[in-house]
């Protein structure tokens, strides 16, 4: 059971690192936005119970990234340390100075994930400054190169 009301419903929602939840506020102003690289799906839920005069919380969203920066640039330090032909199973190592864009592979949408850090979305410049100006919360942008390794990914 999740506990949620809509007084302490922030707009961005992180279930997981990877996972991005919206409140119908955020995915309202990001449908109507311009912004590219993302699809907007309804959530649905087994049983949800919301604590502000009965209403249960239904109408949240997730944020699927569909923009693709393909392979991290050179300069991330990234590089294959095992892959299996077979079963396709890759595991990188650490980035080393943070996560670098190939502008030659990157499609040029606003949301974008990496080939080797699936797990990790980018977002153009835009993205923040639409945010920003949205008064959008619960969301904190960092430079894609200052970002720190946080362990191994390993793709199936």
């Amino acid at each position: 059971t999740v506990n949620l009301s809509y007084a302490d419903l922030p707009d961005f929602i992180w279930p997981t690192p990877w996972t991005i939840l919206l409140s119908p506020r955020a995915a309202k102003a990001l449908e109507t936005s311009g912004l590219e690289g993302f699809e907007i799906a309804p959530v649905g839920f087994l049983e949800v119970e919301a604590r502000k005069q009965g209403v249960p919380i239904k109408d949240l969203f997730e944020l699927i990234v569909t923009g693709d920066g393909g392979t991290a640039a050179a300069e991330s330090g990234i590089s294959v340390v095992e892959r299996c032909y077979a079963c396709g199973f890759v595991e990188y190592s650490p980035f080393s100075e943070g996560l670098r864009v190939n502008p030659a592979q990157w499609d040029g949408s606003d949301f974008f994930l990496l080939e080797e850090y699936p797990t990790y979305v980018l977002t153009s410049d835009r993205v923040r400054r639409f945010v920003e100006e949205s008064g959008l919360t619960n969301v904190t942008f960092v430079d894609a190169g200052k970002l720190p390794y946080v362990g191994p990914v390993k793709k199936v």
